[in-house]
């Protein structure tokens, strides 16, 4: 289909005159892929003789042919080249500006041609329509942008789920925190208790062993004191005895005994004190051996609970952090219970206190270090499995991995089958296509040489519709398209050479009747030879008698007459030949006089009357005839000449009657002979000249025959295409094996993997075999740290065997330290008797007696005071004693409840800090994660830790029943981005989100969503901020401020145009284009800032305006999250809509103006007058708006054109469309447009009735009259 518009350019006009312009498209339909194809062209060439649509058998022109009248490069199947040639050639519209200004005028063109506009009118929505018609944004511009911010639809819906992602992880956070923080509430509490309970209990100890200290104390000073009162009492009684048994008069000599007595004494005392000495010293030193003992305790104990740290940290690694192992070893070491005992330690001194050395009290935690070795042995023996687990899944992980490499492979190949199997397949396709190709251009080959005209006129054959082979092909021409059973091509083949030798057989025919009409004429040319010889030696032929007239004796009656003189020719002739036709003139006439037909019949007889005008007026006897007059002339009275019947038979000239006659007949005979004869010689001469043509027929039939459309391409093309469909069935097979077989290797290998999987889950391992191996490793190292915990521990339990050992023997030396010092002390107290004695005698020597008595009796009063206080402090003792021993008691048994107090601390510091261990709960749990704590074992570090913790922790507490019905809605609502992994340890439920990154704690995954959802935030609102600026606020702004000012433009312009334009009654249109009432403060502001070019606006105003068109796009975006942002934008930032375009009624008062409404009081008719002269005014402005206003296309489409106005309105309306140099194609009913206001129209009509077909009338209206053309 196509159409040709005349077009004038100024610069060709005095050279070319006007210039035509075709716009076309050629549609092809394929029936094997049943697809239609469409090609677009424009070229010069005008629809016709220099472009022919339709060749001679009526078929549509084809690609090649098309290319070869208009050039390939005029030829495009991309309909946006097509529009932008259309743009250019026929609008001359060029660059951006250009396309901008097209898409507005065609909008406003595709306004005016819909079919319902003038319902539209009527309805009031011209200021609509009007405001449709401006120029729309760029579809470019918003499709650009569009696509940018569409791009990132994917990344928002990524990051949407990700946030939703967030917040169920965080709502379920939340009551894992609180019940994470109840259970870390309710260990510290009882951890808290058992460290109160330890603190009092070291309280109740402390004062117990201070109370046993105080009395151990007063027992030893009561002591003392005895002692003092016992040697006190000694020496008192010594000193009676010496008084008693002195004399005054001893001599110097048992004075001098004595002294030796006492120094021999002194130096045994003095022995033993050094031997005392000695073994306190020795006590010392075994006291101070414990020590490093104790050390390699205390250093052999801390490196089992570094070795146990270890383990521990590797046993979580590896899921195992049930366990009964300790958090540690740990050595409570103290100083023993020192004891004072009042101490001699030399002869001369007084008794001293000396503090008896001790060994420092060891305590392990836990004291059952064989139960911590078999522990160990037991965690070894769960790492030993966990280590065969993970090397077990790990195989299977590197199996599973080299099955997804076959698989992988397996997909490749298929992929690659398919690939070839779609290659293949499109061969076949285009294979078929060649076919179907072939076979339309077979057929089209039939039908032109059927429709050739030396086919035509070869075979004689114009219709061969009932043909049953060929009229297949001229109703069908996808009749030997696809496989084309229907029509078997022998028979095609066979149909020509059967038409071919039908035709020539007539040919030969032909051929035949030539030489029959050549013998024919021969036989004439002789018989006329031999006629011309009688001629010429005068005989006379008989004249052609009548059919029913033989041949009778006698002469005949035109042999014996001739003419009268006076007779003319004319009449002459009309005698001859009413007597040839009566069959008088070949009548015999006897001697008689009697004329006899030829059947005997007797016709005239000389006894008959005489008839009123006979005959012999006209004729008389001829003196050269065989008879004689009277019976000639006999008859000649007898036939009447002027008879009255109708009906005659008349020759040119007389023949016969006559001798002149008959000589004139017989040079005209000769004549008529030549002329035969030549006539003949013509013939013959024609006829060889036929069989000449005849045998170029022949000639031109055999070249027919071998110019006639054979199949043999077609055949060949069915069986390439029958092997390509072949080929792609096979590959199509073989892909679909493929394919088959590698969906049951990855379904194979899907089962395994969720086998695997499965099992990893069910053992708490992970999937991949690195981790695996890292795991089995960890496991292994586990395993190991296992035996070096029960390695550890044995040389922890030899150290601790080492220190009891050299403990047990302290009390073996201090035995011996005691009985030394207890005969020191014996030996002491003989000297200090004899030391006494011998002062006493040395103080009494030279006395007199009454000193002596004096003293003694001083000396005993106060022995008798001194043993009664010794004794009341020995009964007083005994009671203290007894007090002291129990104690002694009470504060051991407070040691050891302290001993087994603090191991209930140690286990629930064990228990809370692998608590605290657990993955994730110290991020649970608390703000601000702790450092270091509980790693003293003190109760009020303890209780200081536990309340630091306490008061760390976060708020909010929950029972187990809350976190489970939590967890259950959590499960559900976060199955499709996390899988959910839930263990108990340590009495905690911890809880795993698990995806293909591995496994993260819960607290950890929050924490790592937070930051990918602030990042994936932060990317997001940078990258749409980046295409605002540069496409929404670069590409779009700019766009949507061209508009505006393009709208602006045209609005004035129809404003001008509408200004020379009013109705008979005076009657004016005026426009205005304004913001809406409702417009909203943002659009204000975005036409401000939009107002001011990009490169003008500061980098303030360009976020503002920024932010404001965002906003706009993104309330859009709320309303229908289903579109895309091309549908955002336009919708957002439609400036018509931010519009109203108000039609205003001018006149016909002077300064009198209204708004088109229902109000204005205007008929229908001016209703319509003012519509569609406002939307003429419209298509003008921007038509006189383009550059070249010379050589683009002043065109308007118009569907139901004027529908209810009235003749003289249409008239107007016509006459104005003429006025603004416009013109127009319309349809209409009854609409004949045929007025003064316009010079030319040509007119189609449509002529139809019921049940027959529909024909056209051409019509041409000249500005005064009508021409009617041709129908069709």
């Amino acid at each position: 289909m196509a159409g040709t518009a005349p077009r004038s350019d100024p610069a060709e006009a005095d050279n070319s005159g006007p210039r035509f312009l075709t716009l076309g498209a050629l549609v092809r339909f394929a029936v094997s892929t049943k697809e239609a194809k469409v090609w677009y062209f424009i070229t010069p060439l005008r629809v016709g003789p220099e472009l022919p649509l339709l060749g001679a058998d009526r078929q549509p022109l084809s690609r090649k042919d098309l290319a070869e009248l208009i050039t390939e490069e005029r030829i495009t199947d991309v309909p946006e080249k097509h529009r932008e040639r259309v743009r250019t050639e026929v609008f001359g519209l060029t660059g951006d500006l250009g396309k901008e200004r097209f898409d507005g005028l065609a909008k406003l063109l595709h306004t005016l041609r819909s079919p319902d506009v003038g319902n539209r009118i009527e309805e009031g929505r011209l200021p609509a329509i009007l405001a449709d018609a401006l120029p729309p944004l760029s579809e470019d511009a918003l499709t650009d942008a569009g696509q940018q911010l569409d791009g990132l639809t994917s990344t928002r819906e990524d990051q949407r789920r990700l946030e939703a992602a967030r917040e169920q992880v965080h709502t379920f956070l939340d009551a894992y925190r609180k019940y994470a923080t109840g259970v870390l509430t309710t260990s510290l509490q009882t951890a808290r208790t058992s460290a109160d309970s330890v603190r009092a209990a070291e309280g109740e100890a402390g004062r117990l062993a201070e109370r046993a200290q105080t009395l151990q104390a007063r027992v030893a000073a009561d002591r003392k004191r005895l002692g003092e009162l016992t040697e006190q009492a000694g020496g008192l009684e010594a000193r009676l005895q010496g008084l008693k048994e002195s004399e005054a008069y001893h001599s110097i000599q048992e004075l001098n005994a004595l002294s030796a007595v006492v120094r021999s004494l002194a130096s045994a005392a003095d022995a033993k004190f050094d031997t005392a000495a000695e073994m306190r010293r020795t006590e010392a030193d075994k006291v101070a051996g414990t020590g490093p003992h104790a050390d390699e305790v205390e250093q052999r104990a801390g490196a089992v609970s570094e070795e146990i740290g270890r383990l521990r940290r590797h046993l979580v690694t590896i899921g195992l952090p049930e366990h009964d192992l300790p958090a540690q070893v740990r050595v409570d070491r103290g100083p023993g219970a020192r004891s004072a005992d009042l101490v001699r330690t030399s002869r001369e001194r007084e008794s001293e206190e000396v503090i008896r050395p001790v060994p420092d009290f060891l305590a392990l935690v836990p004291p059952d270090l064989a139960a911590l070795a078999e522990t160990a042995r037991r965690v070894e023996t769960a790492a030993r499995t966990r280590s065969a687990q993970a090397l077990n899944r790990a195989e299977d992980a590197r199996s599973l991995a080299e099955e997804r490499r076959r698989v992988d492979r397996a997909t490749e190949e298929a992929t690659g089958a398919e690939a070839r199997a779609e290659d293949e397949n499109q061969t076949a396709v285009r294979a078929a296509e060649k076919r179907d190709d072939i076979a339309l251009d077979l057929v089209d080959q039939w039908r032109t040489w059927i429709a050739d005209a030396t086919t035509i006129d070869l075979l004689g054959t114009a219709d061969w519709s009932p043909h049953p082979v060929l009229g297949l092909l001229l109703a069908d021409r996808t009749a030997l398209c696809g496989d084309g059973d229907a029509i078997p091509l022998l028979d095609l083949d066979r149909a020509a050479d059967e038409a071919v030798t039908a035709a020539a057989d007539t040919l030969a025919t032909d051929l035949a009747r030539l030489a029959q009409l050549d013998a024919t004429d021969q036989q004439r040319v002789d018989e006329l030879t031999a006629e011309r010889t009688r001629l010429e030696q005068a005989h006379d032929p008989d004249p052609v008698p009548p059919s029913w007239v033989t041949v009778s004796e006698g002469a005949a009656l035109w042999r014996c007459v001739d003419f009268a003189d006076d007779l003319s020719a004319e009449h002459r002739a009309g005698v001859e030949g009413a007597l040839l036709a009566s069959g008088l003139l070949t009548a015999t006439v006897d001697r008689h006089g009697q004329l006899t037909a030829a059947t005997g019949q007797l016709l005239v007889s000389p006894s008959g009357e005489r008839v009123p005008g006979p005959l012999s007026t006209a004729l008389r006897f001829d003196p050269a005839g065989p008879l004689p007059a009277d019976a000639v002339m006999a008859v000649l009275d007898r036939i009447g000449l002027d008879d009255r019947t109708a009906g005659r038979h008349t020759v040119p000239t007389a023949r016969h009657i006559g001798a002149a006659a008959r000589t004139a007949a017989r040079a005209a005979r000769l004549a008529e002979i030549g002329t035969e004869l030549g006539r003949l010689a013509d013939a013959a001469e024609s006829r060889q000249r036929e069989r000449e043509q005849i045998r170029g027929r022949q000639r031109a039939l055999r070249d027919c025959q071998r110019s006639t459309p054979r199949s043999m391409e077609l055949a060949q093309a069915r069986t390439s295409a029958a092997d390509a469909i072949r080929r792609a069935q096979r590959s199509a097979a073989e892909a679909g094996r493929l394919r088959i077989e590698a969906d049951r290797l990855g379904r194979a290998w899907a089962e395994k993997d969720r086998e695997h999987r499965r099992a990893c889950a069910q053992f708490g391992l992970p999937v991949d075999e690195a981790a695996l191996r890292d795991l089995h490793a960890s496991a292994e190292r586990a395993a190991a740290g296992c035996t070096a915990v029960v390695e550890r521990a044995g040389l922890l339990d030899k150290a601790m065997g080492r220190f009891r050992t050299v403990v047990q023997a302290v009390p073996d030396v201090a035995k011996r330290r005691a009985d030394a010092e207890h005969v020191a002390a014996g030996e002491w107290r003989r000297w200090h008797t004899e030391a006494t004695k011998l002062k006493t005698l040395t103080d009494a020597v030279g006395s007199d007696g009454r000193d002596i008595e004096r003293q003694v009796e001083m000396t005993e009063r106060e022995l008798e005071r001194t043993k009664a206080a010794a004794e009341t402090l020995s009964a007083a003792l005994l009671g203290l004693a007894g007090e002291a021993a129990s104690a002694a008691t009470e504060a051991k048994a407070g040691a050891a409840r302290v001993g087994e107090l603090r191991n209930q601390l140690a286990g629930q510091i064990t228990w809370v800090l692998a608590q605290l261990g657990q993955p994730g709960i110290v991020e649970t749990a608390f703000a601000t994660p702790p450092g270091q704590v509980l790693t003293e074992p003190a109760p009020d570090r303890v209780i200081a830790d536990v309340e630091a913790l306490l008061g760390s922790l976060r708020r909010g507490r929950s029972d187990e029943n809350a976190l489970m019905r939590a967890q259950q809605v959590f499960e559900q609502a976060i199955s499709g981005s996390y899988d959910v992994t839930a263990t108990i340890a340590s009495g905690v439920r911890l809880f795993e989100l698990v995806d293909a990154d591995g496994r993260r704690p819960l607290a950890q995954a929050a924490i790592e969503i937070d930051r990918q959802c602030e990042t994936g935030r932060t990317a997001l609102t940078e990258r749409e901020h980046q295409v605002f600026r540069k496409f929404v606020l670069g590409e779009v702004g700019e766009e949507l401020r061209g508009r505006l000012s393009q709208a602006g433009r045209l609005i004035a312009a129809m404003n001008t145009s509408l200004k020379s334009i009013r109705t008979s009654h005076g009657i004016g249109v005026r426009l205005t284009w304004k913001l809406a009432e409702d417009a909203s403060g943002d659009i204000i502001r975005i036409k401000e800032l939009i107002a001011t070019a990009a490169a003008v606006r500061s980098p303030a105003q360009d976020s503002e305006l920024t932010d404001l068109m965002a906003a706009r796009v993104a309330a859009e975006a709320v309303k229908d999250p289903s579109g895309g942002y091309a549908v955002h934008l336009r919708a957002a930032l439609d400036y018509r809509s931010w519009h109203t375009v108000e039609v205003v009624i001018t006149g016909p008062e002077e300064g009198r103006e209204r708004r088109i409404s229902r109000r204005a009081k205007l008929s229908q008719g001016e209703t319509r007058f003012v519509s569609y002269v406002t939307l003429f005014a419209a298509v003008d402005a921007y038509l006189s708006g383009l550059d070249n206003t010379a050589m683009s296309l002043r065109l308007i489409l118009l569907d139901d054109a004027f529908a209810k106005v009235d003749e003289p309105t249409i008239a107007e309306l016509l006459g104005l469309l003429v006025r603004l140099d416009v013109d127009f194609v319309m349809t209409g009913h009854a609409l004949w447009g045929c007025v003064p206001q316009v010079p030319a129209l040509d007119v189609y009509e449509i002529c139809r009735e019921d049940g027959t077909p529909a024909a056209t009338a051409h019509v041409r209206w000249d500005g005064r009259n009508r021409h009617f053309l041709h129908a069709t």
